[in-house]
């Protein structure tokens, strides 16, 4: 878990604490296990295997295998290049059902994968690439066969092989593009149908580790809710009956304007196999947000970067806030539909579209419920606030005041503001934090309180940013010292 590691250190090496803690919090049993038993299996719908490390017995996969054919779901989440015989042991489960992790690396030439991931169904249509968030991981193989599916799919990547002498370095190869290495469309997860249930592998655990599940918790809950659904077990006789459907249709059509019989058989138990898909998996809607949470609005073009531990991210900021016992939640749906308010927090990060009327009625009501609104910005940013803090009585004055240490009186040590700028407030306002400029002083951080919750304005629109929070080897104890007296209560009565 997050607060399991020191500053800096909670981005070192893969951990998948908050995982399960993210499927309880959206209304899923979670029970962890040392290992696969009939006990243990016999009372669960899906069974999640992470990273083996060690072997399965026969006996392990045999009871595996009988579980999905009876209807459960085995989701198996893997890394590449076959690091600590990952590889070797996922594979002796998984090529039971036909799929395979490969001896590679899948590198995007678009970092990120942004704009190379393909999202396939049953999850195509409520979800973008930047909620799946993909690194670098091991391609899927695949077998040809009608039960098989591909569910993620990099386009314009390159399948690099890993290097077996290369042991210090993980087995990496170059991770670029050689020739007569694969290129273009890979496998980044598939899904086999067995029996009556699933098996889904995934090359790569980065959308399922605490540092991503802020952004891709809507995905994991659409997952699992898939994967514990039991529409599939009439996905065989379905499609059987769609193609003989579309068959007989071929046939009419072919007497009709006589065209080739294998084209239109081919397209025919195309267009079987694929109706198949649509009606035996319907698309899944996920639980976005429970108590406890603290939702990251990223839906209003927030300034913020969608590559891994890139500097305008906010990883740190996610991580920090599940050390304060929060939920953190990446949203991008307008902001009318919130959690309960009572120990929540709302943050929004320098936007640069306008909330809508009904957003701003909305947060003022939940504001004044109990909830906790922070939103960071700067003079470049403010005009896309000013029909939401203008009636508040704040705006943001045009005069750059660089880095700066703004003097907060509740705390021994200064947070740094990288590029910092005053905040002109109405007497409803408290200054918590001011920089004395050549003799003058400026408010840059404010509070307003409003019924039983408050708005705090931050501005700095960077300030929570992982270069200026927390990254990979990195930390900045005084921000963080900063961000927990924001969410804690002796943010209350602050005078500056």
């Amino acid at each position: 878990m997050p607060r399991d590691a020191a500053p800096g250190d909670a981005f070192t090496g893969a951990t998948f604490g908050q995982f399960p803690e993210y499927l309880a919090e959206s209304g899923h049993n979670v029970v962890r296990v040392a290992k696969a038993s009939a006990e243990a299996l016999a009372t669960a719908d899906l069974a999640v295997i992470i990273n083996p490390g060690e072997p399965f017995t026969v006996e392990d996969r045999g009871l595996l295998k009988s579980f999905v054919r009876s209807g459960g779901g085995l989701l198996i989440l893997g890394d590449h290049t076959n690091i600590g015989g990952i590889m070797d042991v996922t594979n002796e489960v998984s090529a039971a059902f036909g799929i395979s992790l490969v001896f590679d690396s899948a590198v995007s030439e678009d970092p990120g994968w942004s704009h190379t991931l393909r999202i396939l169904h049953p999850f195509s249509g409520g979800f973008d690439a930047t909620a799946i968030p993909v690194s670098i991981g091991a391609s899927v193989g695949t077998t040809a066969h009608p039960l098989v599916a591909p569910l993620l799919v990099g386009r314009r990547a390159v399948s690099d092989p890993g290097e077996v002498d290369n042991a210090s370095h993980a087995y990496l190869g170059d991770l670029k593009f050689d020739k007569g290495e694969r290129y273009g469309d890979v496998v980044l997860a598939a899904v086999r149908y067995f029996g009556h249930g699933k098996v889904v592998l995934f090359g790569d655990t980065s959308p399922f580790q605490n540092s991503a599940m802020a952004l891709s918790h809507a995905f994991a809950d659409a997952l699992v809710r898939w994967m514990t659904n039991r529409a599939g077990s009439w996905r065989v006789p379905v499609q059987i009956l769609l193609v003989f459907l579309c068959f007989a249709l071929a046939i009419w059509l072919m007497r009709l304007h006589r065209v080739r019989f294998a084209s239109m058989t081919a397209l025919a138990v195309a267009i079987g196999m694929l109706a198949g898909n649509y009606v035996t998996d319907p698309s899944i809607h996920a639980v976005t947000h429970g108590p406890q949470s603290a939702l990251i609005d990223v839906g209003h073009g927030n300034v913020v970067r969608w590559e891994p531990l890139a500097a305008r991210g906010i990883e740190g900021l996610t991580i920090n806030l599940a050390r304060s016992g929060l939920i953190p939640r990446m949203t991008r749906d307008p902001l009318t539909d919130l959690p309960a308010p009572e120990n929540s927090v709302l943050i929004s990060i320098a936007p640069t579209r306008p909330f809508s009327d009904l957003e701003n009625d909305a947060l003022l009501q939940w504001v004044n419920q109990g909830g906790r609104l922070l939103i960071t910005t700067g003079w470049p940013h403010a005009v896309a606030l000013h029909s939401f803090l203008s009636p508040l009585g704040l705006s943001v004055a045009p005069v750059p005041l660089g880095s700066s240490r703004p003097v907060i009186s509740a705390l021994e040590t200064a947070p740094q503001l990288l590029s910092a700028w005053p905040l002109i407030c109405t007497s409803e306002w408290i200054g918590i934090g001011s920089i004395d400029w050549h003799g003058e002083l400026y408010t840059v951080i404010a509070e307003r309180t409003i019924g039983n919750g408050s708005i705090v304005v931050i501005g700095d629109a960077a300030v929570f940013a992982n270069e200026n929070l927390e990254g990979k080897g990195f930390f900045f104890a005084e921000n963080i010292e900063f961000l927990e007296f924001l969410l804690g209560s002796r943010r209350r009565g602050v005078d500056g």
